[in-house]
């Protein structure tokens, strides 16, 4: 399952304002997608999350296997408290993005590459030992971007 929020640009009252937006997209074993939920919210928080979840709990839905989120706490504690169960793991693109904020311009490239050696590891072993290379690569020369790498490390709830 993979939840995100965003804005979404509106006309209301006769001017153009963003609307911030939940939204819930349920990933099946064979790689179906389904939308689970979309709703339009006051900001993104953990009661906003809370309500969502639940509304989908209501609606019959089980704890998922995996949520996907990005850095977002209120929506960490929505997860593990209405979804008890779930593993939860920071969103690759979110986390890439978080990283190229902490690197230096010119090693995003090898930086990059080196993050999708991790993220498309052929099974567990490689992408721990992709992992260790990226740590022993770039731990002394970009030390915030390791230490990036290392918050919000999939954790179940």
């Amino acid at each position: 399952m993979c939840l995100d929020a965003f804005a979404l640009r509106v006309r209301s009252a006769g001017r153009v304002v963003s609307a911030p937006m939940l939204g819930v997209v349920g990933v099946l074993s064979d790689g179906r997608k389904h939308l689970l939920a979309l709703e339009v919210c006051g900001g993104e928080s953990f009661a906003a999350w809370k309500g969502c979840l639940d509304n989908l709990v209501v609606r019959g839905l089980r704890a998922p296997i995996l949520a996907i989120i990005d850095g977002n706490a209120g929506l960490r504690r929505a997860v593990e408290g209405v979804l008890p169960g779930a593993t939860v793991q920071r969103c690759c693109v979110h986390k890439l993005r978080n990283l190229e904020r902490k690197a230096p311009k010119h090693a995003l490239d090898d930086i990059r590459d080196d993050f999708h050696r991790i993220v498309y590891a052929s099974n567990h072993d490689a992408a721990r030992a992709a992992y260790a290379t990226f740590e022993r690569t770039w731990g002394k020369r970009c030390p915030g971007v390791v230490t990036g790498l290392r918050e919000g490390a999939a954790t179940s709830s």
